[in-house]
């Protein structure tokens, strides 16, 4: 919740296990709830950034969020990622 109600960009260690994926989630729905347009979640892994896409695509889609990755090779693709309303 702090960063949320925070204006300054915020990092935080959280260990393994501890909910990094739900925790940005949460973050990136509310940001895009409350005015900010596109959200862009940075991850140094393609597979996480391509399995959290996967497996969060459905808790989005129910709050009306769009979300996309741009790890594609193709660049129409990748391109495309970005229409979205949160891209990993």
């Amino acid at each position: 919740l702090c960063v949320v109600e925070s204006s300054k960009h915020l990092l935080e260690q959280v260990n393994t296990g501890e909910g990094k994926s739900f925790i940005i989630a949460a973050i990136a729905t509310i940001r895009c709830k409350t005015g900010h347009r596109y959200v862009d979640i940075i991850t140094s892994s393609p597979v996480l950034a391509e399995r959290d896409v996967r497996d969060l695509s459905e808790l989005y889609g129910k709050l009306g969020l769009s979300v996309a990755h741009n790890c594609d090779e193709n660049f129409e693709v990748r391109k495309k990622a970005y229409t979205a309303d949160i891209v990993y």
